[in-house]
Parts: C-alpha cells; structure tokens; sequence
C-alpha cells in the first residue's frame, strides 16, 4: 500500500563538492573561526524556538561551543570561508524520529545567513500561517525543507528569486503552477498529497517552462483533471519519472504521453481514466515502471505493447476491464520481474 506524503518537494540535484564541512582546514591546522554576525543569527533563531524536552538544541550555544557554531549539531560551514552553508534543524539531525519536539518562529535573522545552501526546518511546528518572504532573500539556497510545521496558504513569490533552489517542502501550495515556472534549475518536484488546486486552462495554454530540466515529478494523491497532462507537454523532452497515482483522472490516456520518450517512471494507477490502451505505448520503450492498474481500461492489449521494450520490469494492468488474449510479446521482454493482470477479463494463458 502507498503511503501518502502531504508535502512539497522541489529538488534540485546540485552536488556540493567541497562546501560542507567543519570550519577547519585540515589536521593540525587552525580552525577558521565563524563569523560573528553569523553566530549572533543562529543563537537568535534557536532563541525564537523552545523544546518540548531538553537535549534538542542544547548544542547551540554552549559556553565552550560559543565561539565555534560549526561545531553545533546541525551547523556546518565552508571549508575555506567559515561562512554557515547549513541549517538542519530537523528531527533527524537529533537521532529523534517524532515531529514537533521544537515550535516556535522562523526568525528574520535567518537573512544574516547569505552564504546558506541548506536549510532544513522540517518536523518544528511553526507558527503563522505563511511562508516567510525573507527566505527569498537566501539567493544562495539550494535545498529548503518546510514540512511538517503548519505553514500553509500561498507560497510568497519572492521564493521565485531562488534560482539555484534544490529542495523545498511545504505544507500548501495554491499557486503551484507558478513556482515550479520560477525556478529555472528545478530537477525534482515532489507534490504528494498537498490537496492542490487543478490546472486552469489558461495557464496550461500559455505556459512557458522556465526550467529545461526537471526530470521526476511526483502529483499523486491530488485531485487534477485531464488538464495537467497539456501543462506536463512542457516537460516532455526532460521527465523520467512521473506520479499521477490517485488522482482521480478521468481521460483516456493521452496523446501527450507519445512524446514522453526519456520516462522510466509512469504511474497512472488508481484513477478513473477509461478507453483503451493507445498504440503509441510502443514507442515508450525506455519505460521501466508502468502502473496502469486500478482505472476503467477495456479492450484488447495492443500486440505492438510487448516490442521495444527492453527495460521493463513492472507493468501493471490489474483491476480493469481488459479482456482478449495476453499479447505474446509479453515473453519477449527478458527484464520483466512483476506483471499484474489480474481481474480482468483476459482469455486463454500464457
């Protein structure tokens, strides 16, 4: 059984080669010591947060540690700089797997951390109802982790300047569709379960795709109509990797999949799409993962399905109304470990 996931996640996979670390410059060396102003953001910050049980933050500003915040637990700073580069604050950067041990506000002198690429706030119940717009202040930010604190409404647009953003979580996010245009590296965007609101027709016509690489897209468990498939048409040279399970589709499947060549990761379960397989399912033939199971399909399996695919390892046809013979194709496909078929009304075997 899947797992619902309410939360935002844009990921970017941006490989941080020599900007994480302890502030030293190697054994025997001296430590670059951190920035004062910098140190003086992080004490404000825990000091805007309170622990539910002692021992969460109790690493930030003790006596002895004062002066080196990159020896604070969920602090690390650059190698070379000695500016902080991360702030994880999140449950499992204290071996703690419950939510909400820490609550309180997002302190304004998160912008006194210019130089920060991660930030991971996730698991603090937060107060307010909103996003901070300071955040989009953070230009260097690439990864930003907001789930699980009860931040909602509209994400401010200010986090549109984030141009070098590598993950955000969030718990709402009404004007989705504009923040995915607005950060142009954007590889990976999770959006499970975040009730979002479908796609209106304006924007899937006129929508220009500022990033030319998002790769996986996860929108299951959202409630969206036949529309998304015009918008995802933006993305159909780049994705490999998309979710659609549970979301109460209700369209055939579309022509807009012939041209989503690169995908390895197609769900599609789960919904109420109707009609019959498509014969351009043949030419998807880097598909590893196709879930059709659990929608209104009916007719005969194309014949042409089985070619060309030489990747495949699951397919899933089950709980639809399919019936004919299983193509024989099927046995050609060598990388096949999981096929699905059942209740269906398919005749003869294998």
């Amino acid at each position: 059984m899947r797992k619902p996931s309410p939360q935002i996640v844009i990921l970017l996979l941006v490989y941080l080669t020599g900007s994480l670390g302890s502030c030293s410059t190697g054994i025997g060396k001296p430590k670059i010591r951190c920035k004062e102003t910098e140190r003086r953001a992080l004490l404000k910050i825990k000091e805007d947060l309170q622990e539910h049980e002692d021992g969460v933050l109790s690493s930030l500003g003790r006596e002895e540690e004062k002066r080196e915040c990159s020896e604070w637990i969920g602090i690390r700073c650059g190698n070379k700089s000695g500016h902080v580069v991360t702030l994880d604050l999140s449950p499992s950067t204290f071996a703690r797997y419950d939510l909400w041990s820490l609550e309180g506000n997002i302190s304004s002198s998160l912008v006194d951390l210019q130089y920060l690429k991660y930030l991971d706030l996730s698991g603090i119940f937060l107060y307010g109802n909103s996003i901070p717009s300071f955040i989009g202040t953070l230009s260097k930010l690439r990864y930003l982790n907001l789930s699980h604190t009860f931040l909602s409404r509209e994400i401010p647009p200010q986090l549109g300047n984030l141009s070098s953003l590598s993950q955000t979580n969030m718990s709402l996010a009404k004007d989705w569709v504009h923040v995915v245009t607005n950060i142009p590296h954007l590889i990976k965007l999770n959006l499970s379960g975040c009730d979002l609101p479908d796609i209106v027709p304006q924007s899937s016509h006129s929508l220009v795709n500022s990033s030319k690489v998002l790769a996986i897209l996860d929108l299951s468990l959202n409630p969206l109509s036949a529309l998304v498939f015009r918008w995802l048409y933006n993305y159909s040279h780049t994705l490999v990797h998309l979710d659609l399970y549970g979301c109460k589709l209700e369209s055939p499947l579309p022509i807009y999949l012939k041209n989503m060549a690169a995908l390895t990761y197609l769900d599609l379960s789960h919904n109420e799409i109707k009609g019959s397989i498509p014969q351009y399912i043949r030419n998807m033939t880097a598909i590893a993962y196709l879930a059709l199971g659990n929608n209104h399909l009916e007719g005969s399996i194309p014949e042409a399905f089985g070619l060309n695919k030489s990747s495949l390892e699951y397919l899933d046809l089950s709980y639809n109304k399919l019936e004919g013979e299983i193509p024989k194709s099927f046995w050609k496909i060598c990388t096949l470990r999981n096929l699905l078929v059942n209740n269906n009304n398919f005749s003869g075997g294998f």
